[in-house]
């Protein structure tokens, strides 16, 4: 599902709320993050390099550095984001 302005500004509040201290990457130690434009799905792999069809997912959006791809994810329905753009537009 692609992120409309609406949700990219949601978990920017939910986030800043969220995130204590510094909000530097880890790795490199830069503060200039981006918001992926979608919510991806991660899969469980049970083990073996293959994807059970069927198998658990999770919904994530990413957040990453602008300057060095380290990648922090964060799940929309923890965030309070609706799970499809027809949720958002029945709701307005």
């Amino acid at each position: 599902m692609s992120l409309l302005t609406s949700h990219k500004e949601q978990f920017l509040k939910w986030i800043n709320e969220k995130w204590q201290g510094e909000k530097k990457c880890p790795v490199c130690k830069e503060n200039n993050w981006i918001i992926t434009n979608d919510i991806f799905e991660m899969y469980k792999s049970w083990g073996t390099n293959r994807i059970k069809i069927g198998g658990e997912r999770y919904p994530v959006i990413g957040l990453v550095c602008n300057n060095c791809g380290y990648t922090l994810f964060f799940n929309p329905l923890i965030v309070g984001l609706p799970m499809s753009n027809k949720e958002e537009k029945e709701n307005e």
